[in-house]
């Protein structure tokens, strides 16, 4: 396991909402931003910032590395 998700995990200075973590769920089942906005009644621009918030509490520049980091804190699961 790679240091920084052993941080992630021991504390996020900023945790995800729980908006953020239905979002990042999503996102991880494949849906695209689009197909979340409507899932959630709001706007892709607005998928876009929980998206931008998500990566900036998690410290990652991607999906993957979102999920990954996500799953590794325990916040989500790939199984659901």
């Amino acid at each position: 396991m790679r240091q920084h998700a052993a941080v992630v995990r021991q504390e996020l200075d900023a945790p995800l909402t729980e908006k953020e973590v239905a979002i990042l769920a999503d996102l991880a089942k494949g849906f695209r931003y689009k197909e979340v906005a409507r899932l959630h009644a709001i706007s892709p621009n607005t998928v876009g910032d929980h998206v931008k918030s998500i990566y900036r509490k998690l410290a990652v520049n991607s999906r993957s590395e979102a999920v990954f980091e996500a799953v590794q804190a325990g916040l989500i699961r790939l199984n659901d």
